[in-house]
């Protein structure tokens, strides 16, 4: 546990003393620095409760006890020092001024009256410097008197001289007193209204010098201690602002406007327009500068938000065009109108704003300069986006801005333009077609630069005109990719640029060759840019391939197209013509021979190049035509995908770049290439020689030696194919004959599932086997806790699946219905009856692991805070097949409540059966609502029917939509959750005895094949699999409120138990802590965990992922959801009911931590009604984020125990 601030008071109280007594020179100085940084930081920390106290074992009032030592110190040494020392502590307090006007009234800082009794004793000190009569030492201690006014504003002496002050004839000391004026007016309204009066005569004197003037200005925007102050004192600035020349004090007086309009709606809009009639007037250009900065401030800064009018944009649009205005200004107003379009809804049709055409002139004209065309570039783009979100309504206008692009471009188009939604689409493609064209010029530009002259990547230094090319380049392929997200369509049109792009570099190079006119360098580190968070070992040092300025381009274009493919995956958008397109551009630097065709970047394209080239040959249904042969498609496309994914791993390996050759492997897990990344893998082994490394690949090894031996399992003649190409230096050497044909033999009723049952389980300890040895590189802060967990995940489902395929092709009436595919007719009913009986028996428990299974893989995704959002899609997207397996599995238990077995079955039995199917079914629905609403709506009159749900359902998937799945996963899922819901229909109204077995049997083949099909699908990687880092989570530190015993825990029998709570986060940056608003605990207690024998506290162990330790963080979080959802009160009886089960005793505990993720609280638990013994304190936290997102929290010490004794 770590300390706070409060707990090192007395020893820095001593530092300080000591420093300051220090004789040596400039030590005083130092010890007031240090203590200054000590003081924001415990500015920043909770006031000290009493349980804070009994937590860290401190007297009540020693906090404030030794921070109002401290303050005093530093005010004596104020009183008693030379000029350096004053400065120097008026340099500490300013620090924590800002502190203050942060958080205005809410401020309880070291500074706030309640935590600095002797506030008095602090404030004659100051007065004896300000009385001694020095100019300089009077000017530092009414600037002390600013930074102490929460301190000082009850004391009418301190006004008075305040207001003496600024009348004094020194212009020092009159704005030292401004200054001490401006922070008492944030607090007392009537110092307030007398300030204003002398801020009035002061601003408007022609006697006062500029600088005091110039003060007073500033002091105006002080002026917000409350609503009608701020705006009595903008009405007051703004009629001395039309009486002021024009000079500084005007320019700065619209600043103070603007930033008392920011606080109030009520002049909000009145500054918008006096700022607009100053950029439409001609002033000099300095007031005009001053006026835009101000918009700025208002629109993008400010905290009122309204829909922006029509002059203000025509004032804008203006401005960006007029070139007698600096560039810096011309690029501001464009940054103005990018941020009104990219966060505000459009009010206005684009037609009304017949300027904005002008942002077209600036896109197209290459003199304009580059980081003006950029911006409007921006501008553009955020239009279409406002657009779209805006509605219909802006659509129509989408045609006149059409017509524009086309006359700047010199074409037109044949598309039609009365479809608004296709108007809008080719508007967007041609913006495209804008910004590639704008690619095509940089990179001329920066070839241009080159002059065939020895010119490399290592040269482009920061600062440097080329980087600054190559770093707008970035900036402007960035833009294309929001357009992507946008609109998948004008992928299209930035792809067909790019090849020609690609060829011309590639064109470039082979001349370059030829005329051995372009040297060439090493490729830096910084070129194959690769994540430090993503990488296990380091790469290998350069083995002298060279690559020059060209082909870092071409690199740089080749991340493009993949940034751009995996969006469209996301959106399952890919078209026939895009694919092409890449393919195209493989090819096209493949025959160029140059190194940049041996990188990553390339190898993620030829990937997927196959894909392309096959996708949409001809074929029927959800089947592909290759040779002679109609197969699956997604078995054709992986096993074509692992040909070229090898092939390309190979040639990587034989240029011995090991880097290449791990990335090529990651890469082919993310796809599902398990043969591919076994390959890479193996061959890394021996590489990896340090201890941490090599655990690491002989893990990975493990994992995907075992997914492979799946596919060997399913597809034995095209694995074997694979296996054997090991031994080739490059499959070329050796062809694959593999043509598909055996894809439909393989699932087919004649394979031998048995075989298949029996070979799964050794893959599951395979998997086992590869936990293991991440765990034994495990350390205390949580490395590689992902990793293991996903694998113990997935293990255990694969277990489930062995376990589920046992009981159908063991079962007596499994083994009859597959011999036959026609009615059963048994001889013997009570024996089937039994036997369906034990067998729905079994599906049950199987079907309730795989709901808990779902539920484990929604816990991993929130269970880390920084994962990626496409992990995050994939986790859940396992956790949804779970789910559906779960409720294709369940179906059976209605078959028990059917008529047929009433006289076999207790009612006790066939309730609580119904009541986890329904349960399941209703997970079900959570996660369906936003890929499948109308199967969703299906299942939801299933559980209406049966009056389980009361409340309103909620999505889990709502982030998600549609897109989870791409669509031969989602067809299979659709027919799968289609076909039980057809058994399930059927079984509501059968009462034939042999009707329902026949039903009952079809609803198996049901499950049976959903099972066969979905391992035929590969598994794919989370991309957060690859980040070995400490996860973060959090530590929970428990005492007895009422015991001076710290080690243990210990309650006589009969009694509440109350405890002060400590929680810690771990492993998070100070960015992360900060963004956390809240942090909730569940304490539970389980009377069946009570053992004999047992301490008050257990020792600290690493964070260890075992079976047990999961269920009761998968049971705890549930409890603790259960608890927060019982605060709405619709919901509080139903939750209230599953809380108090009997089986287990919690409580809930509220925490808000600080920036360093320290919070506290305390709870009482009832335990007055458990026998003696000892009993662990199990726990589970949670998080919520200044976004409103809901994480967990990985427990990463040890629960505590405590002891219930009679005396």
């Amino acid at each position: 546990m770590e300390k706070i601030s409060a707990t090192c008071a007395m020893e820095w109280s001593i530092e300080l003393e000591i420093g300051l007594r220090s004789k040596k020179p400039g030590h005083p100085i130092e010890a007031i620095k240090r203590i200054g940084h000590k003081l924001q930081q415990w500015s920043m920390e909770p006031s000290i409760t009493l349980a804070i106290s009994d937590v860290y074992d401190m007297v009540p009032g020693e906090d404030i006890l030794f921070a109002s030592t401290i303050i005093l110190r530093l005010a004596d040494a104020f009183c008693n020092g030379d000029i350096e020392v004053r400065r120097c502590i008026l340099k500490v307090f300013l620090v924590e001024l800002q502190h203050i006007t942060k958080k205005g009234k809410n401020y309880n800082g070291i500074l706030s009256r309640k935590r600095v009794p002797n506030y008095l004793e602090l404030l004659k000190r100051l007065l004896i410097v300000y009385d001694s009569g020095d100019l300089e030492a009077k000017c530092l201690t009414l600037r002390m008197f600013g930074c102490w006014a929460g301190l000082a504003t009850d004391s009418s002496h301190i006004c008075f001289l305040i207001h003496k002050s600024m009348q004094s004839n020194h212009d020092l000391e009159v704005k030292a007193s401004l200054f001490a004026a401006g922070c008492f007016s944030r607090l007392s309204e009537d110092f307030a209204c007398i300030f204003l009066k002398i801020l009035i005569s002061i601003i408007s004197s022609i006697t006062r010098s500029p600088d005091v003037r110039l003060e007073a200005v500033r002091a105006l925007a002080k002026l917000q201690c409350s609503s009608a102050i701020t705006e009595y004192a903008y009405q007051a600035g703004r009629r001395v602002l039309l009486d002021l020349p024009v000079d500084d004090v005007k320019a700065e007086m619209l600043s103070s406007l603007s930033k008392l309009a920011s606080k109030t709606t009520l002049i909000y809009l009145d500054q918008l327009d006096l700022l607009q009639s100053f950029l439409n007037h001609e002033y000099p250009i300095p007031l005009k500068a001053r006026a835009l900065r101000c918009l700025y401030f208002l629109l993008v800064g400010g905290s009122c938000h309204f829909p922006v009018r029509k002059n203000i944009l025509s004032a804008l649009c203006s401005m960006f065009d007029d070139n007698n205005l600096p560039l810096s200004l011309q690029c501001l107003s464009l940054q103005i109108l990018c941020k009104i379009f990219s966060t505000r809804q459009l009010n206005l049709p684009v037609s009304d704003i017949p300027d904005l055409v002008k942002v077209l002139v600036v896109v197209k004209n290459s003199d304009i300069p580059m980081t003006k065309r950029r911006l409007a570039l921006n501008l553009l783009i955020d239009i279409l986006c406002s657009m779209k979100k805006g509605g219909k309504e802006h659509y129509a206008s989408s045609a006149n801005w059409l017509s524009n692009i086309a006359q700047l471009q010199g074409s037109s188009f044949s598309g039609p333009l009365t479809s608004s939604g296709c108007s809008l689409t080719l508007l967007i493609n041609n913006i495209s077609f804008l910004i590639m064209d704008q690619v095509n010029f940089l990179v001329k530009e920066i070839i241009f630069s080159c002059h065939k002259e020895v010119k490399c990547v290592e040269n482009l230094k920061s600062g440097s005109e080329l980087f600054v090319l190559k770093k707008e380049l970035k900036s402007i392929l960035y833009l294309i990719l929001r357009l992507v997200q946008e609109d998948s369509s004008s992928c299209l049109v930035a792809f067909s640029k790019l090849r020609c792009i690609v060829h011309y570099l590639v064109s470039l190079l082979t001349e370059g060759r030829g005329e051995t006119c372009i040297a060439s360098e090493a490729v830096s580190q910084k070129e194959t840019n690769y994540e430090t968070n993503d990488i296990v070992f380091r790469p290998l040092e350069s083995d002298g391939e060279q690559i020059t300025v060209i082909l870092a381009f071409i690199l740089c274009l080749c991340r493009f197209a993949n940034a751009c493919i995996s969006i469209l995956h996301e959106t399952n958008s890919i078209t026939s013509e895009v694919r092409h397109i890449v393919k195209d551009v493989v090819n096209c630097i493949k025959l160029s021979e140059c190194s940049c065709y041996y990188t990553f970047e390339v190898f993620c394209l030829i990937v997927h190049s196959f894909v392309f080239d096959y996708g949409f040959k001809e074929g029927k249904g959800n089947k592909v035509k290759v040779g002679d042969e109609i197969c699956c498609p997604h078995s054709i496309f992986w096993f074509h995908q692992e040909c070229l994914a090898l092939d390309f791993t190979k040639k990587i390996l034989r240029r011995g770049n090991y880097w290449e050759v791990y990335k090529a492997g990651k890469y082919s897990c993310l796809q599902g290439l398990w043969f591919a990344a076994t390959f890479s893998f193996r061959k890394l082994i021996d590489v990896a020689k340090s201890g941490n490394y090599s655990n690491w690949i002989k893990a990975l090894m493990l994992y995907v030696g075992g997914e492979s031996e799946i596919k060997l399992l399913l597809f034995p003649r095209a694995g074997l194919e694979l296996i054997n190409s090991f031994q080739y230096s490059s499959d070329s050497d050796q062809p694959f004959r593999y043509s598909g044909g055996e894809t439909n033999a393989c699932v087919a009723e004649g394979y031998d599932w048995n075989a298949f049952r029996a070979n799964l389980s050794r893959v599951c300890g395979r998997i086992s086997s590869s936990e293991k040895v991440l765990e034994a590189s495990a350390d205390f802060n949580g490395v590689f806790f992902f990793q293991r967990w996903f694998l113990n995940l997935r293990g255990s489902f694969l277990q489930i699946v062995v376990e589920t395929l046992s009981l159908l092709c063991s079962s007596t009436l499994a083994e009859d219905k597959y011999k036959n595919s026609t009615r059963l007719n048994p001889l013997n009913a009570t024996k089937v009856t039994h036997d369906m009986h034990a067998l729905v028996c079994a599906l049950a428990r199987v079907s309730f692991r795989l709901n808990n299974l779902a539920k484990g893989y929604d816990l991993l995704a929130t269970s880390f805070m920084d994962i990626d959002a496409v992990s995050f899609r994939g986790i859940s997207r396992l956790g949804f097949i779970c789910s559906t397996l779960a409720f294709c599995t369940s179906f059976a238990t209605n078959v028990l409540n059917r008529p047929a077995f009433k006289n076999i079955i207790s009612s006790s039995a066939t309730n609580l059966e119904i009541y986890s199917n329904l349960k399941i079914v209703q997970d079900l629905v959570e996660r369906l609502m936003d890929i499948d609403y109308t199967i969703a709506r299906k299942l939801m009159k299933f559980i209406l029917a049966k009056e389980e749900i009361k409340h309103g359902l909620y999505s889990k998937m709502n982030i998600h939509g549609p897109t989870l799945f791409d669509n031969v996963s989602l067809s299979l899922i659709q027919s799968a959750i289609s076909g039980i819901l057809c058994v399930q229909v059927d079984l509501e109204v059968v009462d034939d005895k042999e009707d329902l077995i026949a039903i009952f049997l079809r609803g198996l083949q049901h499950l049976f094949c959903f099972i066969t099909k979905w391992m035929e699908i590969p598994l794919i990687t989370p991309k957060y699999f690859f980040s070995v880092r400490p996860c973060i989570g959090s530590e929970l530190y428990i005492f007895h409120a009422n015991s001076c015993h710290r080690d243990e825990i210990v309650v006589k029998s009969g009694v509440q138990l109350p405890l002060n709570l400590c929680i810690q986060l771990k492993n998070a940056s100070k960015k992360k802590c900060a963004s956390i608003t809240k942090i909730y605990c569940v304490l539970a207690v389980r009377p069946a965990d009570r053992f004999t024998n047992g301490s008050g506290r257990l020792a600290p162990a690493q964070c260890v992922l075992q079976t047990h330790k999961a269920e009761d963080t998968l049971w705890l979080s549930e409890i603790l959801l259960l608890l927060l959802r019982a605060n709405n009160v619709e919901t509080d009886k139903e939750h209230q009911n599953v809380v108090d089960d009997g089986s287990f005793l919690a409580t809930l505990a509220c925490f808000e931590p600080n920036k360093l993720g320290l919070g506290f609280s305390t709870c009482l638990l009832n335990i007055s009604d458990l026998p003696e013994g000892s009993y662990p304190i199990k726990w589970h936290s949670c998080c919520v984020d200044d976004r409103g997102f809901y994480w967990n929290l990985l427990s990463l010490n040890n629960e505590s125990v405590f002891t219930i004794k009679k005396t």
